[in-house]
C-alpha cells in the first residue's frame, strides 16, 4: 500500500520551462536504478503527448490558456520507500497573479519546486522576484509564521546561463529587488537552491544537430525534496 502521498508544486512565472521540466523529470525518475518507473494513475495521456512534442520539436505545445492546468499522478519506489506523487501543471499567468488554483496547489502541497530563469530583462526579473515574495508571503501568512515545506529554488535552463552557485546567484539576482535571502533565512525551515536543465542543450542547438533532448540535474531538486519530507 502506497502510505506517503505526496503532492509537489511546480512554481514559476511564465515561460520558466514548468511543462518541459515535469514531463522531463518524470523521463529522468523512470531511468535511475534507485527509483522504480513511475506507474501513472493519472495523467499519463496528457504526459505522452508533451514528450512527443519535446522530442519532435523541441518544445511542449503553445502556452495553454490562464484557466487551464492538468494533473499527473503516479506511484513509484524510492530507495524501497512507495511514494504516490501529485503534480499540477499551471499556466505561468495563474502564479504569477497568485490566483485560487495556485493558492490551492501551495495549500495542499508538501513541498513546492520554483523554477526561475536568470533572464536579465528587467521587467521579467522584477516580475519573477515579486512572484516568489508574494508566495512566501502567502504561505508564511504575512510574514507571521515559519514557512515548514522544504522549497526548493531551482535556474532553469542552465544550459544557457551556465551557473555553478546557484546560492550566490539566488542572492544577486534577487536582493536589488527584494532581499529573498534574509527573509527565507527567517521564514523558511528548509530550503536549497538548484541549477538544472531540462532540454540539456539550447533548443537551437538541438534542433539543428537533430538531438533529442538530454535533461541534466533535473532530478536533485525534487529527490530533496522527498528527503525533507
Amino acid at each position: 500500500m502506497f502510505r506517503k502521498r505526496r503532492i509537489i508544486g511546480i512554481l514559476g512565472n511564465k515561460g520558466v520551462g514548468k511543462t518541459t521540466y515535469l514531463v522531463m523529470l518524470l523521463k529522468t525518475l523512470s531511468n535511475l536504478k534507485r527509483i522504480t518507473p513511475p506507474r501513472f494513475e493519472e495523467g499519463e495521456e496528457y504526459f505522452f503527448a508533451i514528450q512527443r512534442a519535446l522530442f519532435e520539436h523541441g518544445a511542449p505545445p503553445s502556452t495553454k490558456p490562464a484557466s487551464y492546468y492538468f494533473k499527473i499522478r503516479a506511484k513509484f519506489e524510492a530507495d524501497g520507500k512507495k511514494y504516490e506523487l501529485i503534480t499540477v501543471d499551471l499556466p505561468g499567468g495563474e502564479i504569477e497573479r497568485l490566483g485560487p488554483y495556485c493558492r490551492k496547489l501551495i495549500d495542499y502541497s508538501h513541498g513546492i519546486i520554483f523554477l526561475i530563469e536568470p533572464i536579465n530583462d528587467a521587467i521579467i526579473r522584477i516580475s519573477q522576484v515579486k512572484t516568489i515574495y508574494r508566495i512566501l508571503d502567502y504561505m508564511s501568512s504575512n510574514w507571521r509564521r515559519k514557512i515548514k515545506k522544504p522549497i526548493a529554488i531551482a535556474f532553469s535552463k542552465n544550459d544557457i546561463y551556465n551557473i555553478n552557485d546557484p546560492a550566490k546567484t539566488f542572492w544577486e539576482y534577487t536582493s536589488p529587488i527584494y532581499n529573498l535571502v534574509r527573509l527565507m533565512e527567517i521564514y523558511v525551515e528548509k530550503y536549497a537552491f538548484f541549477a538544472i536543465s531540462s532540454l540539456g542543450a539550447p533548443l537551437e542547438e538541438l534542433r539543428s544537430k537533430g538531438l533529442l533532448p538530454a535533461p541534466k540535474d533535473v532530478e536533485k531538486p525534487f529527490l530533496w525534496i522527498i528527503s525533507n519530507l
